[in-house]
């Protein structure tokens, strides 16, 4: 299980991370603290797998803990806290490691996101191990690097365990036979489903199982890339991926609903586009692995 640490002058605060930590399952709170120099021995005796630190604390700097802590020994991820945007205490932050920031006022669905985002870099999921082995003992297939690039670019728009990240993968494959541009999405996902069942009556009903499985897959990326850019507009991640997989427009109306904790309209799912960019953001990772 993934673990945190919740250092922060404010105690609400605190509480509130951890209600949403708890809630929404991502892992256990192994300490939360005010910040001064006894949380950065607690933390590295307990070592939590990520450390959500507050920039300006009374007490402690954020960024001189963090340093403290990465010279004691500490090797676990950061995610600051703040509701300063000064730019230089930014850049200070991410050349110390931080590699992503949750704003104040805190917003349940940004934290949810950039934590579950965090946690899947550091924990692999099960179909990531198996694809793992499964390179292992057959390493020759030609299509395994490809499929494991664009696994590894799932995780990254934070969505490798969604159902239809797996009919993402498997489009790899055809998409490699064929060409990207020749072949029609609903003749993909007809060939997905004959592939899967022999009745014509199954086939049907898999290849609309398909297409809204990767709908949901990719309504869900739009989300996670839309959190990030709304915790740094600047980010390298967003800046490269949010005009990559998506109509712009869609993004920032994304970013909107988001900030204002507004309930998400109605975006068009541009399932074509995206899985193109997926295979040539593969192929293209996969030839200069």
């Amino acid at each position: 299980m993934i673990t945190f640490a919740i250092i922060d002058d404010e105690p609400g605060c605190r509480r509130m991370l951890a209600s949403i930590i708890k809630k929404t399952g991502l892992g256990e709170i192994v300490l939360s603290d005010e910040g001064n120099a006894a949380s950065i021995h607690a933390i590295i005796a307990r070592q939590p797998d990520i450390v959500l630190i507050d920039l300006l604390m009374p007490k402690i700097d954020g960024l001189d803990m963090i340093e403290q802590l990465k010279t004691a020994g500490y090797r676990g991820r950061f995610v600051m806290i703040s509701q300063n945007d000064n730019k230089e205490l930014v850049g200070e932050a991410y050349q110390l490691g931080v590699e992503f920031f949750i704003h104040k006022p805190i917003h349940a669905i940004e934290v949810e996101s950039v934590l579950s985002y965090v946690k899947r870099q550091l924990q692999p999921s099960l179909p990531e191990m198996q694809l793992a082995l499964a390179h292992v003992s057959h390493a020759t297939h030609p299509h395994v690097a490809l499929q494991r690039a664009a696994r590894r670019t799932l995780a990254e728009l934070g969505i490798s365990n969604e159902a239809g990240a797996k009919d993402f993968i498997h489009a790899m494959d055809y998409l490699a036979e064929t060409g990207s541009e020749p072949l029609s999405l609903r003749t993909l996902y007809k060939k997905m489903a004959i592939a899967r069942f022999s009745k014509p009556i199954d086939q049907e009903k898999e290849a609309k199982a398909i297409e809204q499985r990767m709908r949901r897959a990719v309504g869900k990326a739009l989300t996670n890339i839309a959190s990030l850019g709304l915790t740094d507009y600047a980010h390298p991640k967003f800046e490269y991926y949010a005009p990559l997989f998506f109509d712009f427009r869609e993004v920032r109306q994304r970013m909107k609903e988001i900030d204002l904790d507004m309930a998400h309209s109605v975006v068009r799912i541009h399932i074509k586009k995206f899985l193109f960019a997926l295979f040539d953001e593969a192929n293209e990772s996969r030839k200069g692995a």
